[in-house]
């Protein structure tokens, strides 16, 4: 709030936890969690600013029971629901043993997809889960630094596209990710993709720039006034330096920007009308110093071995 940024958060529920003798064990209330969860969103959420999600971690953190009972809470009090879906095989190999479904069929069965669903990474899904997931118009946030950093492989994104799935880029956590930086997903994901199903004109700057923006802001805010540049949509803003070497030639500007400029073209920042950035600064120079001490502070307290 004291920033000035536009705030869509998912609140983690998780419930259960891998033991490794027995399988898993529950550690939380599925019911208790998802009351603590709505009742953080009641009294932080501010319409169109700052904005909570309900975010069941996804199988197995958390179990069908909570996945259910958040689903249906959600939908209750108008809120949108996330959840992690098909990250590793090991998580799709563990849900056909324990449920003879897919991660995804063990979503359909207890009615968690639908369009006010946002699933992050899907790297492991199949062609039947796509489709059940295209029925449903559930949405993809797809991680491609994380998903290869950790290991786990690439997403099928383009078969999500042609399948008619809104899918759109995200960075997943600092901890898997390191940067968080969506221009650097954009290049990534274009040269996964293409490695993956060869080259294909249709995997350019403008779709990664599209997923990067339009889709993204559709999965998070159905009203489409989010992510585009039009009358009625939120006055969100980046404006980026042209005249940079890495900009050039003007006549090539997505693929510059895509390619080559990244996040360091980036000048100005306007958040619903205000300007936050400026000349890649912060203009709350007080805030910024308060942040780097708060960050200071906490690397004194983590061992770094």
């Amino acid at each position: 709030r004291e920033v000035g940024i536009r705030l869509y958060e998912a609140i983690a529920l998780v419930d259960t936890a891998e033991t490794g003798v027995s399988g898993f064990t529950r550690v939380a209330d599925p019911e208790e969690e998802v009351k603590k969860a709505l009742k953080v969103a009641r009294e932080k959420m501010v319409t169109g600013q700052l904005n909570f999600l309900l975010g069941p971690v996804g199988f197995p953190s958390s179990s069908p029971e909570l996945l259910r009972i958040a689903s249906e809470e959600a939908r209750k009090n108008g809120l949108k629901l996330h959840a992690h879906l098909s990250e590793s095989v090991v998580n799709e190999e563990l849900s056909r043993k324990m449920f003879g479904l897919s991660e995804t069929g063990m979503l359909e069965k207890i009615g968690f997809l639908g369009p006010d669903v946002i699933v992050a990474h899907g790297v492991n899904l199949d062609p039947i889960d796509i489709q059940v997931l295209a029925k449903h118009g559930v949405n993809v946030a797809h991680c491609p630094t994380s998903n290869v950093k950790l290991g786990n492989g690439i997403a099928p994104a383009l078969k999500m596209i042609n399948q008619g799935l809104n899918v759109g880029l995200g960075t997943d956590g600092a901890a898997s990710n390191d940067s968080l930086d969506l221009f650097s997903e954009m290049k990534t994901f274009i040269l996964m993709q293409r490695s993956r199903e060869g080259f294909d004109r249709r995997v350019n700057a403008q779709l990664a720039l599209d997923m990067a923006t339009r889709n993204g802001g559709l999965a998070l805010d159905s009203s489409g006034k989010l992510g585009v540049i039009s009358p009625g949509a939120y006055a969100d803003l980046v404006l980026v330096d042209l005249t940079l070497p890495s900009m050039l030639p003007s006549e090539k500007v997505l693929d510059n920007l895509v390619f080559s400029g990244g996040c360091r073209a980036v000048r100005h920042v306007i958040v619903n009308g205000e300007l936050l950035v400026y000349d890649g600064r912060l203009r709350n120079e007080e805030l910024y110093r308060r942040a780097l001490e708060d960050f200071n502070e906490a690397a004194k307290r983590v061992s770094y071995k």
